[in-house]
């Protein structure tokens, strides 16, 4: 039957005790035991929310001396199963779960491809990104960093130092701007052309980043200068170094030709104490006005502008580069100077630049 629940009605034959007639039934494959009648007077059997499947419904009567019959009349019994029930259902069930799974699967497959794929491409383009970026910030003939670099860098690098002197001013730190430009280099253009002077740059550059800190910049100013931020004492090692260095210009490498170069350099801050200080453009300006006397002095040199006590606090860059040799004879200015050791005899010659 579709329904569930069934009831069977059963009876027996006696002449002697209708009434005493006793009953005994169970419902095989439902029930684990011979089930009774609570009233024997009640000859029908409830079974309710039966599973699906085939079942026996077996009786078995005994007379009033409970001599029980040898054999239990029976009758069988069939719960047809909803579709939801059968095999097919939880076949078609796990098909599509299973197919839900593959497809989670495979979109999740697609899905990591396709971040994977995202990312590397992310991963290029942030790299192109920074290439460019180094690119435009790097002199291509010297691989040293342009201006860019040092006006995109160097104000929070300042700002750093700054902190630090506000915390503690007397403790003497200072950050050294040069200038630095090979002497007769124009001479040197002219006679052995701009292949030449190219490649007497980029050993230049090169030389130059060997003799300063990890932590210093070098740039490539414009023309032949270099604009270091290095140490006191990088100044001196790179004066003596370019001095003694063989400058290969040549495409055979024979015959180096040995040049000097000149300094320029200023502290930043320019005022010990800070008060009324200059800006850092400013303080390569005073570094290039010392460059200047570093070459009318007789190049091969390196020369120092520096502020003293004296200096006042309203002395703009102007009244410096204007007003120098007054301002060293007032003692506003000190001017500090050490020349190339050992100059190269075999220096190239050219007119004063």
């Amino acid at each position: 039957p579709d329904s569930r629940d069934i009831a069977v009605r059963f009876t027996a034959l006696s002449f002697q005790a209708p009434d005493s007639v006793q009953f005994r039934y169970r419902l095989r494959g439902f029930d684990t035991a011979w089930q009774r009648p609570d009233d024997i007077s009640r000859r029908i059997a409830y079974y309710t929310n039966l599973p699906p499947g085939d079942y026996v419904f077996e009786v078995m009567a005994a007379n009033n001396a409970e001599i029980w019959q040898t054999r239990a009349a029976s009758l069988g019994v069939s719960v047809q199963p909803f579709f939801y029930e059968t095999r097919a259902f939880y076949l078609l069930v796990v098909m599509l779960l299973g197919g839900l799974f593959f497809g989670g699967y495979r979109l999740l497959l697609q899905r990591q491809r396709h971040q994977g794929e995202r990312r590397i491409a992310n991963e290029h383009l942030r790299e192109y990104s920074r290439r460019l970026e180094e690119a435009s910030r790097t002199d291509p003939l010297t691989g040293l960093w342009n201006r860019r670099y040092l006006e995109g860098q160097l104000p929070a690098d300042l700002s750093v130092l700054k902190r630090r002197l506000d915390k503690d001013p007397d403790c003497g730190l200072v950050t050294v701007f040069a200038l630095l430009d090979l002497d007769r280099f124009k001479a040197l253009n002219d006679r052995y052309g701009h292949g030449a002077g190219d490649q007497e740059l980029r050993e230049f550059g090169a030389l130059v980043g060997t003799l300063v800190r990890a932590g210093d910049y070098v740039v490539r100013w414009g023309g032949e200068e270099m604009a270091p931020a290095a140490a006191e004492d990088a100044l001196r090692r790179i004066l003596n170094a370019v001095a003694a260095h063989p400058f290969r210009v040549f495409g055979d490498g024979e015959n180096p030709l040995h040049v000097t170069c000149s300094i320029g350099y200023a502290f930043c801050p320019f005022r010990s104490g800070g008060g009324g200080s200059l800006s850092w453009e400013q303080i390569i300006e005073v570094a290039d006005r010392a460059l200047y006397f570093a070459k009318e002095g007789g190049r091969a040199r390196c020369v120092g502008l520096h502020a003293t006590g004296l200096t006042a606090p309203d002395r703009t860059v102007a009244d410096i580069r204007s007003d120098t040799e007054p301002m060293l004879a007032a003692g506003e200015l000190r001017r500090t100077e050490f020349v190339v050791e050992q100059p190269p005899a075999d220096q190239d010659p050219g007119p004063r630049e």
